[in-house]
C-alpha cells in the first residue's frame, strides 16, 4: 500500500512505524513517562494509574487519523474509535516477559476489573483528529476468532467524522447496544472529547439505522452499573438524613459512604428510576454480605452473599411502571466488607440497560 501510495503522489512521503517499539524515552534512553494531559475542565486520569509511556508518533504527530474496525468486546462491549488506543501503548513498555500483549495494562492500570479508565486516558494523549469506522466486516461474539461460522458479519459500511465519542455511541447503537452503558464513553464525553448524545449528532449520507440490528454480545459483558445512591447506616432513618453520593465504579462501599465500617452493620440504599413508560426487565445484583432487595416496596431479593460477587450474580425479573420507582437494598456485613451493585437490564436479559430509564438520587 506505502508503494502504491509513493508511485501516486511522488512529491508526498510515507512511511511505516511500529507502535510497539516507538516509546518515549528520555535523555538517558529509559522509558519516559508522562501524567494523563488534564482536560480544559480540568479532568485528568481515569486509571488506576496516572501516568503513561505513550508512543513518539502518537504524541508528537501534527494530525491523527484514526481507523478501527468495529467489533464486540469481552472487556467493554465494543472496539471502535476510543478502544483503538490500545494499539497506541508500546508492547515494549507494557507486555510482560512471558506473553506479548499489553497484561500490563490489564493488571496495574484497571479499576474493579475494568479496562475503560486506561482506554480513555490513552486517547488522551493525541485525541484523533478524525476517525473512520470500517464497518465493511465487523466480529460478532468477542474480539477474537471463536470459530463460530457466523461470527463475521458483513454490513459494506464505513462510517467517518471529527467526533470519536459520537462516532462510537453511532456504532454502539447500530450494533444493538445502549449507549448509555458505555463507561468510556462516559469518560471522554466528561473530558470534553465529544458527545454521547446522539440527538445533537447530524449523521450526513445513508441512514445507518438500515444496517442496525442486535450483535451477539460477549458472555461477560455488563453495562454500566448505578451510580446514584442514597445512603444511610440506619435504614429507618427519615430519607433528608441519607446521604447522597455517585460512586465513581459499579460497586457501593456503604461503610465508606457514612463512615462507619461497623461488621455487623446493616446499611439501606435507595435510587430512583424514572421510567418513561412501564417496563419488563431484570434486575441485576451483585455485592457482599447479606442481600435484600424491593421495587417500588415489592422484595425481589433475599440472598446471602458470603463472597463478592460482580453484578449478574444475582439476575430477576421485575416491572418499573411509567413515571418515578423506588430501587431499595439492605445489605448487611457477613464475613467481609458490605457491598452492593446494581442495573436494571433490558427485556432480553442481556445487559444492556432497559431502555427510557434514568437512575436519580
Amino acid at each position: 500500500m506505502l508503494r502504491e501510495f509513493a508511485r501516486r503522489f511522488p512529491e508526498i512521503r510515507f512511511d511505516y512505524v511500529n507502535l510497539n517499539l516507538d516509546a518515549m524515552r528520555d535523555a538517558s534512553g529509559a522509558f519516559r513517562s508522562l501524567e494523563v494531559p488534564r482536560a480544559g475542565n480540568g479532568v485528568g486520569a481515569f486509571g488506576a494509574r496516572s501516568t503513561y509511556c505513550p508512543t513518539n508518533t502518537i504524541h508528537g504527530c501534527d494530525f491523527l487519523i484514526n481507523i478501527p474496525v468495529m467489533k464486540i468486546h469481552a472487556d467493554c462491549g465494543i472496539t471502535a474509535c476510543l478502544k483503538n488506543y490500545v494499539g497506541t501503548a508500546p508492547r515494549e513498555v507494557y507486555a510482560p516477559s512471558w506473553r506479548y500483549s499489553n497484561r500490563i495494562l490489564h493488571d496495574e492500570y484497571s479499576v474493579e476489573g475494568r479496562i475503560d479508565g486506561w482506554v480513555v486516558d490513552l486517547a488522551s494523549f493525541h485525541p484523533a483528529d478524525f476517525n473512520v469506522v470500517d464497518g465493511i466486516r465487523g466480529l460478532q461474539y468477542s474480539n477474537h476468532n471463536n470459530n463460530k461460522p457466523d461470527q463475521m458479519l458483513r454490513n459494506n459500511m464505513v462510517l467517518a467524522g471529527e467526533d470519536a465519542v459520537a462516532l462510537d455511541s453511532l456504532v454502539a447503537q447500530i450494533m444493538g447496544f445502549n449507549p448509555w452503558d458505555f463507561e468510556f464513553l462516559h469518560m471522554a464525553a466528561a473530558r470534553e472529547m465529544g458527545t454521547m448524545d446522539l440527538g445533537r449528532v447530524e449523521v450526513r449520507g445513508d441512514d445507518p439505522g438500515h444496517v442496525a440490528r442486535p450483535w451477539a454480545k460477549n458472555s461477560q459483558w455488563h453495562g454500566r452499573c448505578n451510580r446514584e445512591w442514597m445512603v444511610s447506616r440506619n435504614p429507618a432513618a427519615p430519607g433528608e438524613s441519607w446521604k447522597k453520593v455517585t460512586i465513581p465504579t459499579d460497586t457501593l462501599y456503604p461503610a465508606k459512604v457514612v463512615g462507619d465500617p461497623d461488621p455487623g452493620a446493616t446499611y439501606a440504599a435507595a435510587v430512583r428510576v424514572r421510567a418513561d413508560g412501564n417496563r419488563k426487565c431484570f434486575l441485576w445484583a451483585g455485592g457482599q454480605g447479606r442481600l435484600e432487595a424491593s421495587v417500588n416496596g415489592a422484595r425481589v431479593i433475599e440472598e446471602d452473599c458470603p463472597e463478592a460477587g460482580q453484578v449478574g450474580r444475582i439476575k430477576v425479573p421485575v416491572e418499573l411502571k411509567a413515571g418515578e420507582n423506588l430501587l431499595e437494598f439492605r445489605v448487611r456485613s457477613l464475613s467481609g466488607t458490605a457491598q452492593v451493585s446494581a442495573l436494571l437490564s433490558g427485556p432480553k436479559n442481556d445487559g444492556d440497560t432497559v431502555d427510557g430509564i434514568r437512575y436519580l438520587a
